[in-house]
């Protein structure tokens, strides 16, 4: 009889480790949810006040901020690179900055210079154009002698 008991109780502790919870109905807390390791969010995900989110988490549908915000379902992070471009002074050009980002012709894009850009010379304007491109339109405001921008890499981040 002891043995049944100690094989029973065994096979109860291997069954306690091993188990996992699926809750298919909604969840309600009135203080913080939290989830240790990778999680993946499916469908409408809300936050009344902070949802923060620790770790490598996916969220399925898209992330809208605020109440009439519009949902952002992709976003990439990065830097591309122009080639050296000439732009005379009080004038723009156009130069097609380059990355290994995939990007999306759609994206709303952002693009910040670094320090190495010759300081007579401002980013107007950046718009994405294919998977790996940016183009920028580059204002020379003449206010230091030269025309040659240099190879430049900036940073960007795109959205859609």
């Amino acid at each position: 009889m002891a043995a049944v008991v100690a094989a029973v109780t065994v096979f109860a502790l291997v069954g306690v480790v091993q188990a996992s919870t699926t809750i298919s109905t909604n969840i309600s807390t009135g203080g913080t949810l939290s989830v240790t390791g990778a999680s993946t969010l499916t469908g409408a995900v809300s936050a009344a006040s902070t949802l923060a989110v620790t770790g490598v988490s996916t969220l399925t549908g898209g992330v809208a901020v605020g109440a009439t915000a519009n949902t952002v379902t992709d976003m990439s992070i990065g830097y591309c690179t122009i080639p050296a471009t000439t732009v005379t002074a009080s004038s723009t050009a156009y130069a097609d900055c380059t990355t290994s980002v995939t990007i999306s012709a759609s994206d709303r894009v952002v693009v910040q210079a670094t320090s190495s850009l010759p300081a007579n010379f401002l980013i107007q304007a950046a718009s994405t154009t294919g998977a790996t491109t940016i183009n920028v339109r580059i204002f020379n405001s003449g206010t230091i002698a030269g025309t040659a921008t240099g190879i430049n890499s900036f940073n960007f981040w795109a959205a859609r």
